[in-house]
């Protein structure tokens, strides 16, 4: 009888490891994600004065929004989850507003700002900086539909 209960005992115990184990494969399964970044940068829009007939249009400074969209490196996450999503695209966002490119965003209104506005009034456009307006995390299975993905994305063939 003891023979009997420890060989049940062996079979749940048995049965409970390849239980945990299929839930922790299942729960651990490769992931291929990026972030996509759609930004808000501002573009000075100026027009010179100009007198048309007898009627006169004064010199106008505009400033509007123009959206782009910038792309992260392509990352592989082992045990995806929504926790995993959130942390890489936090970390995709923090580090992206370290980069280059995100400052030279700033940096091209910055100029264009020096060049056609007086000095005087160069300082009421400090309020326009790029904007991130939206942030995602594209998630694959395989690294070829991420690359794919990606690659329509940077080449306009969304």
């Amino acid at each position: 009888m003891n023979k009997i209960i420890l060989l049940t005992l062996i079979c749940h115990i048995h049965m409970g490891v390849i239980a945990q184990t299929k839930k922790a494969s299942s729960g651990s399964s490769t992931k291929y994600v990026y972030a996509m970044f759609t930004i808000s940068k501002p573009v000075l829009s100026h027009t010179d004065a100009m007198t048309i007939g007898d009627k006169y249009y004064p010199e106008t400074n505009n400033v509007k929004w123009k959206d782009v969209v910038f792309v992260s490196e392509i990352k592989e996450i082992t045990g995806f989850n929504e926790d995993k999503k959130y942390k890489f695209l936090d970390d995709a966002t923090d580090g992206f507003q370290q980069t280059p490119k995100y400052s030279l965003l700033n940096q091209e209104f910055e100029l264009a700002v020096f060049k056609q506005i007086p000095y005087k009034e160069q300082s009421s456009y400090d309020v326009y900086k790029p904007k991130i307006k939206q942030n995602d995390c594209l998630v694959f299975k395989t690294y070829k539909e991420a690359s794919l993905s990606r690659s329509n994305v940077i080449y306009g063939n969304k």
